[in-house]
């Protein structure tokens, strides 16, 4: 990486016995002449993608990998699951569209003057930072579960005011939307 982005180098060693130096300049320069040509080729296009030599963290297909960057469009890398992770999978698996155990919700409750926005801009500024955080679980066609890096997602956000409503039924509307994103499944 430069200051300039990235930039490829090489080095054409050779036995002067065998070849001239002018023969080794102009492979060099057939060389630089046909890298040129692909990148100008892919500019633009959205060409290309990952393969399975890019992801060596998991042995996966590319027929895997491109299903994976059609269905998520964003997939930087992939990862293989931790044991707890892989744990943690199968028992969200297992709950199916019951109660998962191991997801919970947390109600934090703020006093003072809340910045909706800022709270929000810090929020997708954890998800853009941490790639843990922008992680999708999925399963190969061997039936193994790996987890897809994204380059991007969007912060699930969702504000209500409750500000309108009597005292004794703020309690119900928010019991009522807690129960709404509990059953979303994680």
């Amino acid at each position: 990486d430069t200051d300039d982005g990235p930039a490829l180098s090489a080095t054409f060693a050779f036995p002067r016995g065998a070849i001239d130096s002018a023969s080794v300049e102009h492979l060099g320069e057939l060389w630089i002449s046909a890298l040129t040509s692909v990148a100008e080729h892919t500019r633009g296009i959205g060409a290309g993608g990952l393969t399975p030599s890019d992801v060596p963290l998991v042995s996966v297909g590319q027929s895997d990998i491109e299903r994976w960057e059609r269905d998520f469009d964003t997939v930087a890398d992939i990862w293989s699951l931790a044991p707890l992770q892989q744990g943690l999978l199968f028992h969200a698996l297992l709950a199916g569209s019951s109660v998962d155990v191991y997801t919970m919700q947390v109600a934090l409750t703020l006093t003072g003057e809340v910045d909706a926005a800022r709270l929000r801009s810090a929020g997708e500024s954890l998800l853009a930072r941490y790639d843990n955080l922008r992680t999708a679980f999925v399963t190969a066609d061997d039936g193994s579960s790996v987890q897809l890096v994204l380059d991007h997602v969007s912060l699930p956000w969702r504000e209500l005011d409750l500000t309108s409503l009597p005292e004794h039924d703020r309690a119900q509307a928010l019991a009522e939307a807690r129960a709404e994103e509990q059953a979303r499944q994680f």
